[in-house]
């Protein structure tokens, strides 16, 4: 479900820069996105050693945690 949850916001963030989505709306999924990229790039090099040990696919383990952080990660 959080995963469900975490790909619409991906998709909202996505779109808000691909194309112009309403005024109210653009300020605070740019916030949510920069937050989002950070905090998932931060978890990956955090928990490096977790997620090398499940033994993924270097690119799979950094996209999956990329998209959808401690969800991903909670489930190894």
């Amino acid at each position: 479900m959080l995963k469900i949850l975490l790909a619409v916001v991906w998709g909202l963030v996505i779109a808000n820069v691909l194309i112009a989505l309403p005024q109210p709306m653009v300020w605070p999924l740019h916030a949510v996105g920069s937050f989002l990229v950070v905090a998932h790039i931060a978890e990956y090099f955090i928990f490096n050693r977790v997620i090398k040990a499940k033994g993924d696919g270097t690119l799979k383990s950094f996209l999956m945690t990329f998209f959808f952080g401690t969800v991903y990660i909670k489930n190894l």
